[in-house]
C-alpha cells in the first residue's frame, strides 16, 4: 500500500476521519497544500477552509474545518477545532 497514507482529523471532542488515503488538500496559514503518501515532515497551522480527501478507488470525501494544525509524518494527523462534512 505505497500509494496510501494513514489519515486522522480529530476535533477537541471527537474523532472525525481515520482511514487510509491517497492524498488530502486543506488550507493553512500559506494558502492550500496536498499532501501525499511519502510526503516530507511538516508541522504547520490551519486555516478556515475545505479539507479534501481522496479515498482509494477515486472516492472524495470534504469537510469544512475551522483553524488548528497538521502534523505530517509516517501518518496525517490534522487536529481541528471543528469539522463538519460537506453534503455532495
Amino acid at each position: 500500500m505505497a500509494n496510501t497514507m494513514k489519515l486522522k482529523v480529530v476535533t477537541p471532542d471527537r474523532s472525525v476521519y481515520e482511514g487510509m488515503v491517497e492524498g488530502v488538500s486543506l488550507k493553512t496559514v500559506d494558502g492550500y497544500e496536498g499532501f501525499l503518501p511519502g510526503h516530507s515532515r511538516l508541522v504547520t497551522l490551519l486555516d478556515t477552509g475545505v479539507l479534501s480527501i481522496k479515498e482509494p478507488g477515486g472516492n472524495k470525501i470534504e469537510a469544512e474545518i475551522d483553524g488548528g494544525f497538521i502534523d505530517v509524518k509516517d501518518e496525517v494527523l490534522v487536529f481541528t477545532d471543528q469539522a463538519e462534512w460537506l453534503e455532495k
